[in-house]
């Protein structure tokens, strides 16, 4: 038990402020995990949380004023790094005061050995609160720290004001930045609303603009054992159950595809596709055509951000062959936007024009 309330002294508001750049408005909670003391040599591997739900998406760590050196809390994300030095920050002993740090559930994080006195700390596991129809119901906060999601806004909104900008309509993909937990069958429109930085700002820029968007999992492997094939899914199965792959059976992408309701973005040439020589195609028979062993992708979506590294997450399968053996696919989130044909795009902002 302990009285102190994040609540109460609005870090959580201060929280929701500097931490998120398109959920600005979500409401969040924190709930007490657990009471950490780092004595002399303790210290921490580096890691990431363990998410405890799907609307978990961060965690809060409060740090006592108690004398103690060593202990630094470094934070890693690509090729940055942080270091956060709560003994220096809470050593003033002239008023009370805690040093604290909230941060994404992917960031890894470690805790430098403590070279003396004790490190007494609190963590928080951060949660949004369920108000997405809410969140939505608005419009984008006008604040400094919307700089980037207006700018995206208005350099998106002149795209699609621009005729010659997919004439046709068409599907934009956006691969998503931070990691997010994949579970069995998950329906993944439940990570909806619950993005997080950069990648919340999509999301939000797209309900403000009135664009459709939906939430997808690509799953990425090897045809065959050599062309590389991607499969877009709208739930996330757990390939480690899938069987019949190889041998006299089938791909995976082609289970995937067929048992799964996936899409194929890439074509898929069999390699057991017979090659016709001029001879051939003079004794097939009238109205007969040769036989194509061709997979043509299923849709076409124009990518706008590459795959980063922290959202592929490699997944292992058992496939046969001449012997059985384990291989593995790759897994990534992505956000979808359907883009209507020139002519027939209405933005949110034209809506509001209409009612004046």
């Amino acid at each position: 038990m302990t009285g102190f309330d994040p609540q109460r002294l609005g870090l959580l508001d201060t929280i929701r402020t500097d931490l998120f750049e398109g959920n600005e408005r979500r409401n969040i909670t924190a709930e007490l995990y657990k009471l950490n003391v780092y004595g002399k040599d303790s210290f921490f591997k580096a890691h990431k949380d363990t998410p405890r739900a799907k609307d978990m998406f961060g965690s809060l760590v409060i740090a006592f004023p108690t004398a103690h050196e060593g202990g630094s809390f470094i934070l890693r994300q690509g090729t940055e790094e942080w270091t956060v030095d709560s003994a220096r920050m809470v050593a003033d002993r002239t008023k009370p005061r805690v040093a604290y740090i909230a941060f994404y559930s992917d960031v890894e994080h470690e805790i430098t050995p403590v070279k003396s006195g004790h490190r007494v700390t609190l963590t928080y596991n951060l949660y949004f609160t369920p108000d997405t129809a809410a969140r939505r119901s608005g419009q984008i906060p006008r604040s400094d720290k919307q700089d980037t999601a207006l700018a995206f806004m208005s350099a998106f909104q002149r795209l699609l004001n621009d005729p010659t900008f997919l004439p046709e309509g068409g599907k934009l993909g956006f691969n998503l930045r931070h990691e997010y937990p994949g579970r069995s069958d998950m329906d993944l429109q439940t990570l909806s609303g619950n993005l997080k930085g950069a990648d919340a700002i999509i999301e939000e820029v797209c309900a403000e603009l009135a664009l459709p968007s939906s939430i997808k999992v690509i799953r990425e492997t090897k045809a065959w054992g050599e062309q590389l094939t991607r499969i877009m899914l709208s739930k996330y199965p757990d390939i480690r159950g899938v069987q019949d792959v190889g041998g006299e059976g089938r791909e995976l992408f082609e289970i995937l595809r067929e048992d799964y309701n996936g899409k194929l973005l890439d074509e898929v040439r069999s390699p057991f596709q017979e090659e016709y020589d001029e001879e051939d195609l003079e004794n097939l028979e009238e109205g007969e055509e040769p036989e194509d062993l061709t997979d043509y992708p299923d849709l076409t979506v124009h990518w706008v951000t590459e795959t980063p590294e922290p959202n592929r997450v490699e997944g292992t399968f058992i496939c046969y062959g001449n012997e059985p053996m384990v291989d593995s696919a790759y897994a990534n989130f992505c956000l979808v936007v359907e883009v209507e044909p020139a002519g027939k795009r209405q933005t949110a902002p034209e809506k509001e024009k209409g009612k004046v």
